[in-house]
């Protein structure tokens, strides 16, 4: 029987920061000896100090580095804090989580966006030498969701609607990647990759509302969990996030993980004939989540390119783009009989 690396808390609700100390209470950790870090404009000290009492030391963070989370990791052993809670959006759980990692501490996740399955995972993404790179860290040991804060930002929960909805893309290239290469794959993390994925695809709760916010936030935290039990990102990543990796290395801007992996996903579930590229397609139109290059500022061209440097993202990574091994040519036509099958 293996133990299965999971938080030991999860609580998910419209007044979440109210129930930080009390999560933290039942894990035997002490909020005075504590170090919270936080997102730019997120949540302020104040509100911290009223829902968390006086932690040791409380720190913003103002870039997703590892530069970030080695200063961060500093700090904790300057204050003597005995663990580490991150609240704010992806960016900001990441460099806490790695932080924490480097440290040797506990970490609490506290997020208030919903951009992506970051908030419960054994990764942490982080700018390295220039690049955006999947670092392994610790798994938080509880999360906590604040839906009212995460229903006040529509494009990070958007983008987290299509990271957990492209997990089917994932899985599909980890079946065949075990098929081509003799990989091997975990089936309780398929099956909590899975069911994430479904619930949001197929739900039927209306756009934006707290009932739908509430299925989000839990898909994404089984998502993460996936990849915990894996002890790999590969049930919730592939083809189209290899795509993302590359739109990352390939052009700067302000497009969001999501956003991208969204519009992988739609690409490589056309390539996959026989895919869910139909029911993705109409999740997206429902909860306005960017389909095609354009929808995030990329031309066509652009996108080929991406998709052309994606499998050197991820060189160890056997997906569909890996198995087709198509030509620039090849990724330009599918692209656009993409275009013409959606229109």
């Amino acid at each position: 029987m293996r133990a299965l690396p999971i938080p030991g808390e999860v609580v998910v609700g419209e007044s979440g920061l109210g129930s930080i100390a009390g999560v933290m209470d039942r894990l035997g950790l002490d909020t005075g000896r504590s170090l919270v870090v936080l997102g730019q404009g997120v949540v302020s000290e104040e509100l911290i100090a009223a829902n968390l009492g006086s932690p040791a030391h409380v720190m913003a963070v103002t870039r997703a580095d590892i530069a970030e989370s080695e200063s961060v990791a500093e700090m904790i052993g300057s204050s003597s804090a005995e663990s580490l809670v991150a609240v704010g959006g992806g960016r900001t759980i990441d460099v806490g989580k790695y932080a924490a990692s480097l440290a040797g501490i506990p970490f609490v996740s506290v997020a208030t966006n919903l951009a992506h399955d970051g908030i419960a995972s054994p990764v942490a993404v982080l700018e390295v030498d220039g690049r955006r790179r999947s670092l392994g860290a610790v798994t938080p040991q509880a999360v906590v969701i604040d839906l009212s804060l995460a229903g006040n930002d529509p494009r990070s929960w958007r983008a987290g609607v299509a990271d957990v909805v492209s997990n089917v893309c994932a899985l599909a290239d980890w079946q065949l990647a075990a098929v081509e290469t003799g990989e091997r794959t975990d089936g309780l993390a398929e099956s909590l990759s899975r069911v994430s994925a479904e619930a949001v695809l197929h739900t039927a709760r209306s756009s934006g509302s707290i009932e739908f916010l509430d299925i989000l936030a839990r898909a994404l935290v089984m998502s993460g969990m996936a990849m915990s039990v894996a002890g790999t990102s590969r049930p919730c990543s592939g083809a189209d996030h290899e795509i993302s990796h590359a739109m990352d290395e390939l052009y700067s801007g302000d497009r969001l993980h999501g956003e991208q992996a969204a519009v992988g996903a739609m690409f490589v579930e056309f390539l996959r004939s026989g895919g869910q590229l139909a029911a993705i397609d109409e999740c997206f139109r429902l909860h306005g989540v960017p389909r095609l290059p354009e929808d995030i500022g990329l031309t066509r061209e652009e996108f080929a390119h991406a998709v052309h440097h994606a499998p050197g993202t991820r060189p160890d990574r056997y997906t569909l783009l890996e198995y087709l091994d198509l030509d620039l040519g090849e990724i330009k036509r599918a692209i656009d009989e993409l275009h013409e099958t959606l229109d």
